[in-house]
Formats: structure tokens, C-alpha cells, sequence
């Protein structure tokens, strides 16, 4: 787990903004790294939203198809 736009306030994590904590999962392949940093979000209360697609094998295709038409692959 990373922190970016965040406070400590009596002993509590607290965002001030969207993209406030990024977790990492890590593993030989992409999507047992997401399903490791999709558990770790389990963990996480309060009132916050994540993206769920990141680091799918869904999303990752639409990136590099999106990166082969615009010539970058």
C-alpha cells in the first residue's frame, strides 16, 4: 500500500482526493498480482471508490490495441 493525498488524524487514514492510496500486488503474472491487490482493497472502509479494471487482462488489451493504432507498438 502507497499513500499519496492522505492524513493521520487520531490514529485514522483519512483521503483528501481521488488516487489518495494505490495498492501493489505483486506475483509472476498480471492477474494474480490484480487479484492480490484486489483482496487488499477488501481492507480499506469508509466511503471510498476504486476502479476495479485496473491491471485486468480486459483493460490491458484495450491499452495495447489503443497504443498498436496509434503506432507506439
Amino acid at each position: 500500500m502507497f499513500y499519496a493525498s492522505v492524513y493521520e488524524k487520531d490514529g485514522a487514514i483519512y483521503t483528501q482526493s481521488s488516487r489518495s492510496i494505490g495498492m501493489v500486488g505483486i506475483s509472476n503474472t498480471i492477474e494474480e498480482a490484480e487479484k492480490i491487490s484486489e483482496s487488499a482493497c477488501s481492507a480499506v472502509t469508509g466511503k471510498v471508490w476504486h476502479r476495479k479494471d485496473i491491471g485486468t487482462h480486459e483493460l490491458l488489451a484495450r491499452r495495447i490495441a489503443h497504443m498498436k493504432e496509434i503506432g507506439v507498438l
